[in-house]
């Protein structure tokens, strides 16, 4: 079957239906209704906000776009959208991204067969628990709010809460019992929470740009745990740091450590990069660290 590809940038569109491409002027809503000629065929659209323009054409859903019956991927940049009202009415779709609107809220209708969900860069401090009926929801995106409330027992793998102000965890999150990556970087921590070992099933955790005095050792006790980031905190001693053997790499750049510690070579990979460090065991004992 053949897939057309509509993106919408700098008020142009460009179709193409294998592999033959057309472009046309969108200057309103009857030029992009002419666009589509191929409705049952759009698999993704895109929309890019153009700065040098004064026209926001995407501030909601067009109702042009409801014709897309089969529209898997929806997607929009800069575009300052505030509503997503009707978003549920596309039954197919299976990927959400508003990066840098002017969100504040969510539909209480959401596609039912969603599987990744970025709204980053927005204006949202809470998700509403009618998210937790996306069965098949495995990536959530909400770098860049405000968030204080998440609902509670969702299945998703990928949680990313980059820089939202945050100093606690919200509780939900430890509910989440099919986490394998999780994202707290550019917030306010001062400590790893003990309570992140309810999450067996993490791999992957970043707490970058906190304020992390301490390296949170007591990980160790997550089975699967491959790769931790505590870059740029306030960790001066990285001495329990070894006891953190099964991981396949940590990150401690940007920190203020002086010293590594002798043992430092049974770590399988560590970057040290951008730290005061004068003190660094024999090379024959180090594994994998690095040094600027």
């Amino acid at each position: 079957m053949k897939q057309l590809l509509l993106i919408l940038i700098l008020g142009m569109s460009f179709l193409s239906v294998n592999g033959q491409e057309e472009s046309i002027v969108v200057d309103n809503e009857s030029d992009s209704v002419r666009a589509l000629r191929y409705p049952l065929f759009v698999k993704k659209v895109l929309f890019v906000w153009d700065y040098g323009t004064d026209t926001n054409f995407v501030s909601i859903i067009p109702q042009w776009l409801f014709k897309l019956e089969n529209l898997e991927e929806f997607a929009t940049l800069n575009c300052r959208i505030k509503s997503l009202e009707g978003i549920g009415k596309f039954k197919a779709l299976k990927r959400l991204d508003i990066q840098k609107g002017r969100l504040r809220e969510l539909p209480s209708e959401l596609p039912p067969n969603l599987e990744y969900l970025d709204i980053s860069w927005n204006q949202l401090t809470s998700i509403s628990d009618n998210i937790a009926q996306l069965k098949n929801l495995r990536l959530l995106s909400l770098d860049h709010n405000q968030i204080t409330h998440l609902p509670a027992d969702l299945a998703i793998k990928i949680l990313s809460l980059d820089a939202n102000n945050l100093s606690n965890i919200p509780p939900e999150i430890y509910t989440y019992k099919n986490l394998w990556s999780l994202d707290l970087g550019g917030n306010k921590f001062k400590s790893v929470p003990k309570r992140l070992l309810k999450l067996d099933k993490l791999e992957y955790i970043t707490f970058s740009q906190n304020k992390l005095k301490r390296v949170p050792y007591f990980l160790r006790r997550l089975p699967n745990l491959k790769q931790l980031d505590i870059s740029q905190n306030q960790i001066s001693n990285i001495n329990h740091i070894t006891r953190l053997k099964k991981l396949l790499h940590v990150e401690v750049t940007h920190n203020k450590i002086e010293h590594l510690p002798k043992n430092v070579g049974e770590m399988k990979s560590i970057n040290y990069n951008h730290n005061p460090v004068f003190s660094v065991p024999d090379k024959s004992n180090c594994g994998t660290p690095t040094n600027e």
